[in-house]
């Protein structure tokens, strides 16, 4: 419904635009004058807000990049290889991956992290490709969205019984979104903002798996 109405004050504002372009040029007796004249025309309904987007877009592109090359990627604390051993063997083999209806049913931890200066939230390990979390190993994530067309995605690791976390992972997604969800919809250009790292998705999935015990034929 909000796209429908996005839309149809989008078409008003465009005929705005053009009957204050065609009253401009009116103004004007050389074609000089009424380019001009449809320049201001323009300018004044919509030209304000081209610029305004435009400096908008280079601004984003600016921070996302600078973030990206100073936040954006996964840092590993503990290796699944170095976990393995302080845990033992025994340990180990018991931290088969939970099933769907373990992790949807499982109770939350009682408190939210604190890491780096930010509060963390547990979010059930159910990720794209599948379950990330056995009955140690939890994840907790951080969404910001302060910065305009961006989401940065922040995500810890967390082995509950000790505390430590083993992987902090940081993704920065950048779009325009939906119409259907907001007016910055309209911001098609906003998708060709860069996103980081790349195979972000698959590259941690198959990391955190690998501090669940996936059986004999997968350690080999």
């Amino acid at each position: 419904m909000l796209g429908l109405s996005v839309l149809f004050f989008l078409g008003i504002w465009i005929i705005i635009t053009i009957v204050a372009m065609v009253i401009g040029s009116k103004f004007g007796r050389k074609p000089a004058t009424k380019f001009l004249g449809a320049f201001l025309g323009f300018m004044l309904t919509m030209g304000g807000f081209i610029v305004h987007w435009t400096i908008e877009y280079y601004k984003i592109q600016s921070t996302v990049t600078k973030l990206c090359e100073t936040e954006g990627g996964i840092k590993i604390y503990i290796t699944p290889e170095e976990w393995r051993k302080r845990i033992g063997e025994n340990e180990w083999k018991k931290l088969i991956p939970l099933t769907d209806f373990q992790i949807r049913n499982i109770q939350p931890p009682k408190k939210n992290i604190y890491f780096k200066g930010k509060e963390y939230k547990y979010t059930k390990g159910i990720y794209r490709a599948g379950n990330l979390e056995n009955v140690r190993i939890k994840l907790f994530n951080s969404y910001d969205s302060s910065i305009s067309n961006t989401i940065i995605n922040r995500s810890i690791v967390v082995d509950i019984e000790t505390n430590k976390i083993l992987i902090y992972a940081n993704y920065i997604n950048t779009g325009a979104g939906t119409i259907s969800n907001s007016l910055s919809g309209l911001k098609f250009w906003m998708s060709n903002l860069p996103k980081c790292p790349k195979n972000y998705y698959r590259n941690y999935y198959d990391l955190v798996k690998q501090y669940s015990y996936l059986g004999e034929k997968n350690e080999q």
